[in-house]
């Protein structure tokens, strides 16, 4: 009976360490620890081996095992083979990379790796990989040369081509100079018909138009106006040209932009052209718009849809602080200098007013003042007159708070006793405090707050 006792206890015990220091009580952190395979001539168990990597989550103390791991699978791995495990090996190398200490383990075999990355690689995994071209000065000479390897590997057809897709996320990244490197650098089967090149030779040529410090504009609208039966070309030639307005900003050429425009007047589909490309313009910015404000003003100034445009501007922009909403009321002002139609200009200074007035009705007052010569007498008095009772209340809501602002700043000197006399009382022992203090403390103490109260 006695070794059946000492039997279950054995059993309790081991049931509870299980639960103390089983794999079920290991931190959410350490689930992923790798496990190298053994039996490394099996393909099976070398990618069931590397889809640890999916959920690897590596560490300084534990980073060398995934660089083991990656180093395993290109050794054991042909380059023919590796697609099975592209996936996994490309996204613990993501997570690799980043780790200190990670570099001297993956160097041997970077090279071989990274071009069977680039390979294999998805569009998304591709753009990754440029992405780190262009932002980590270490891994970039690898990667290059793995990119060069995937455009050098001969071809005998553009459309599905790795080398469409490395051309396509390179522009997709406005990274023109490396995608006009590669078609360039594209290595055709001999006896490759130029209709199974098409469209690289046109893409070509219009990436080649961004390479000049004066674009060639009409040829850049002419491939713009290929988008009914070639929508591609027609999306390079808005990029390059939106690129080629945006580039003006840091020296302040907003001539650069002119004189393209001035070149293209006579076009009949310029106007659209140039449209296209200030919205283009508008969204790549997004929140930064207010930094492109110059290029913007050049595209649109003057032109039928200037007004449309600037509606279009503000209403992108998010945001309830006072910059966004002063920015917001630039956009209307615009509006209202850019139309003639004298219902637009009310409306257009209505919502103007209304975007300054929860800031600072002194700011709507003196708006006007300012606008209402352009606007018109009338219809700017009708556009206040629809936001006068929101200027009345923001203007009591502020001599409220400076009210109270002014009582606070009066009485901080008698808050600050209030606090100090209350303190006294209370940080003295019980019955020690003489019966005639107490009593004085606490009757400065109800003088104070009466003055407080009133």
């Amino acid at each position: 009976m006695k070794w059946f006792a000492l039997l279950l206890a054995s059993v309790v015990l081991l049931v509870v360490a299980w639960f103390l220091f089983g794999p079920g009580s290991a931190p959410r952190g350490h689930e992923t620890t790798l496990h190298l395979p053994v039996y490394t001539a099996e393909k099976v168990v070398l990618v069931e081996s590397a889809a640890q990597l999916l959920k690897y989550q590596p560490t300084p103390s534990d980073v060398d095992l995934g660089a083991r791991l990656l180093v395993t699978l290109h050794d054991r791995l042909t380059a023919d083979e590796w697609a099975p495990v592209q996936n996994a090996a490309f996204t613990g190398w993501e997570r690799i990379k980043r780790v200190p200490g990670a570099q001297p383990g993956i160097e041997p075999i970077a090279e071989e790796l990274l071009a069977r990355f680039a390979r294999w690689s998805s569009k998304e995994q591709l753009a990754a990989l440029i992405r780190s071209a262009n932002a980590n000065e270490y891994w970039k000479p690898q990667i290059e040369r793995g990119l060069d390897r995937l455009v050098k590997t001969p071809i005998s057809v553009y459309r599905g081509s790795s080398l469409e897709a490395a051309v396509s996320v390179s522009i997709e990244a406005d990274d023109f100079n490396r995608a006009l490197r590669m078609i360039r650098r594209a290595y055709w089967v001999e006896g490759t018909t130029e209709d199974a090149k098409a469209p690289a030779p046109r893409i070509e040529h219009v990436l080649g138009l961004a390479e000049k410090a004066s674009p060639d504009f009409p040829k850049l609208i002419a491939a713009w106006a290929e988008a009914p039966v070639n929508a591609e070309i027609a999306y390079i030639a808005e990029k390059v040209a939106v690129r080629v307005a945006r580039s003006g900003r840091e020296a302040k050429d907003w001539n650069l932009t002119e004189r393209g425009m001035e070149h293209t007047k006579d076009l009949s589909i310029a106007g659209k052209f140039w449209e296209a490309v200030a919205w283009g313009v508008a969204k790549e910015t997004g929140c930064g718009i207010v930094m492109e404000e110059g290029t913007l003003s050049a595209l649109v100034a003057g032109k039928s849809y200037e007004a449309a445009f600037w509606e279009k501007v503000q209403a992108q922009t998010p945001g309830n602080t006072f910059p966004e909403a002063s920015w917001r009321a630039s956009c209307w002002g615009r509006v209202i200098r850019a139309t003639s139609d004298l219902a637009v200009r009310e409306a257009a200074f209505r919502k103007l007013l209304a975007e300054l007035t929860p800031f600072d009705p002194k700011l709507s007052r003196k708006a006007m003042e300012t606008w209402k010569p352009i606007v018109g007498e009338a219809e700017a008095a009708r556009a206040f007159a629809a936001v006068e009772p929101a200027v009345l209340q923001r203007e009591r809501e502020l001599e409220q708070l400076q009210a109270k602002a002014e009582l606070d700043r009066r009485d901080a000197p008698l808050r600050g006793e209030l606090d100090w006399l209350k303190s006294q009382l209370g940080s003295a022992p019980s019955g020690k405090l003489d019966p005639q203090v107490t009593a004085n403390l606490e009757r400065r103490i109800i003088e104070i707050e009466k003055q407080l109260s009133r």
